[in-house]
């Protein structure tokens, strides 16, 4: 696989990752996918506020689901602007090609977009290791999926009975169709918050990828316009967002569940893959301890206007009482360990909310 086979996998094939070969799945490169979609003006404004993420953090899985699900299905020329032909230094070449794990042609390709008066502190750095260095290693690989966050406000004489009695109509709409096997829906109400006037509810729809997520989309959007206009709720923000599983509850979820959100900055040299290394490991701790906690991240979110924050740290449990529980837990056989020492090293969290939630439809 080449760039261009991947480009029109992008645009045309949209095949599931899992199908292709190791060996195509390692000559993916999301930095040269970004630099020739950079190529067109309608692509432009996406590439500049993606390329933020895609090339340190996201997995190559989640890059790939990403421009799959949100670029059209169509065949997409694309005039690839070709840069001049210098000759660079052969020990920045060998550097960039072991520290990005990238081939010499990339590597070429990344050095065109350095400005030349970095060009030689770059020749500098290299020089100065007498083994080239290599690209930071991660001890966990993250599992990303999708969720949809919908809240609003009650329409008037409606309540909480009746959204959850849409949702029982929604349930069986989309169990008709096999296009939505995958999703499982939560409702939740504000239970601890600083302002509870804000939004009634909270309306989440999860999925295994964005290939998925779309493809339901597009039906909903031609066929479900009749229950859609049966809401009882009017919806003020929608956010689409990508999120990665630390951990997952064992057991069934019980007649309300409760989960806690955070918006959290990462501190000064940490990625959201060290991060997530360390989330993983203080749940692995947890679960030796008898934790049975539920632990997301969730980043680069649409329709969420302008924040100020790196990610959204999910909690949740079964119950109510089981949250209780594991907090409890976490005093007694958590607190000061070197792995919940080590998440006050990864980020600053404010912004604690908490609600009750309760399952509309379980996927298949």
């Amino acid at each position: 696989m080449n760039l261009f086979k991947w480009i029109s996998e992008l645009f045309v094939g949209k095949r599931d990752w899992d199908s292709f070969s190791d060996a195509d799945r390692k000559s993916f490169s999301p930095f040269m996918v970004i630099r020739y979609l950079s190529m067109s003006e309608d692509f432009l404004p996406l590439v500049n506020h993606m390329q933020n993420y895609v090339i340190e953090d996201m997995p190559h899985k989640a890059v790939y689901q990403f421009w799959c699900g949100i670029l059209p299905k169509k065949k997409t020329y694309l005039k690839y602007i070709k840069g001049k032909k210098d000759k660079f230094n052969k020990e920045i070449i060998d550097y960039i090609v072991k520290y990005f794990e990238v081939s010499r042609l990339q590597a070429s390709e990344y050095i065109s977009l350095i400005p030349k008066d970095n060009m030689k502190n770059l020749l500098i750095l290299a020089l100065s290791f007498s083994v080239l260095i290599v690209a930071e290693e991660y001890e966990f690989e993250p599992e990303p999926n999708k969720a949809e966050y919908y809240s609003g406000k009650f329409n008037k004489g409606k309540d909480m009975q009746d959204l959850l009695s849409w949702g029982e109509k929604f349930a069986d709409w989309t169990n008709a169709r096999s296009e939505w096997d995958t999703m499982r829906t939560v409702v939740f109400t504000p239970y601890y918050t600083d302002d509870l006037q804000r939004v009634d509810y909270v309306w989440l729809n999860l999925w295994p990828s964005a290939g998925k997520q779309y493809k339901a989309i597009e039906q909903w959007i031609k066929d479900g316009g009749k229950l859609a206009s049966t809401l009882p709720v009017t919806n003020e923000r929608v956010t689409d967002v990508w999120q990665w599983a630390i951990s997952s509850p064992e057991g069934e979820m019980g007649e309300l569940g409760f989960v806690r959100f955070t918006q959290c900055t990462l501190k000064e040299g940490v990625t959201m893959r060290k991060a997530f290394d360390a989330y993983k490991k203080f749940a692995i701790k947890a679960r030796s301890t008898g934790d049975n906690m539920g632990r997301k991240m969730m980043m680069a979110p649409v329709g969420a206007g302008t924040f100020d924050y790196d990610y959204v740290y999910s909690l949740y449990a079964n119950s109510p009482s089981e949250y209780g529980n594991n907090v409890d837990n976490y005093s007694e056989n958590l607190w000061d360990t070197d792995e919940a020492n080590a998440l006050d090293g990864i980020s600053t969290c404010e912004n604690g909310r908490i609600y009750s939630t309760v399952l509309v439809k379980e996927e298949k």
